[in-house]
């Protein structure tokens, strides 16, 4: 599996923004990651790609970043 190919765990990023005092507008201005796109990382419209990786480990260097990271589901569907 890719980086690309996992979502943001949405709850653990804003548990990391709580506990520092930041914002979503700070973390993006600190990570460098744009509104926007954390907009839609946080609202589950956008997977992980490797800005949003450096940024995580720009912005969080003692956290795991693994921690922030969830596979995403199988389909549920199966073909037959």
């Amino acid at each position: 599996m890719k980086y690309d190919d996992y979502v943001l765990n949405t709850s653990a990023l804003l548990e990391a923004l709580q506990q520092v005092g930041w914002t979503p507008a700070e973390f993006s201005r600190r990570s460098g990651i744009s509104e926007s796109m954390v907009s839609r990382l946080l609202d589950g419209q956008r997977n992980v790609g490797r800005k949003t990786i450096i940024g995580l480990m720009r912005c969080f260097p003692d956290i795991p970043l693994n921690q922030f990271l969830s596979a995403p589901e199988e389909d549920s569907h199966v073909t037959v």
